[in-house]
């Protein structure tokens, strides 16, 4: 599943309002973020920021647009102050 989300004082929320409710309450086995340099609407975090809040990833790498893809094998969305 993909998610919308929006970065607000330096920390990701999901906007679950454009996604189904009930794909939702499936947690995920491992989740992907992905960090565009280029990214400026709906706010902006940090690479340092993302792993502040989610923790070092499982398997870090660059893309090659320039941005990063954080692989954790958890879903984000459940780790205390979820995205």
């Amino acid at each position: 599943m993909i998610s919308y989300v929006a970065c607000a004082e330096h920390r990701l929320h999901a906007r679950f309002w454009i996604t189904g409710s009930a794909r939702r309450t499936v947690p995920a086995r491992r989740t992907v973020v992905l960090w565009d340099p280029a990214k400026t609407e709906g706010g902006r975090c940090s690479v340092d920021d993302l792993r502040r809040q989610f923790g070092p990833p499982v398997t870090p790498l660059d893309a090659p647009t320039g941005g990063v893809v954080l692989g954790y094998d958890t879903d984000v969305t459940s780790l205390p102050g979820p995205a």
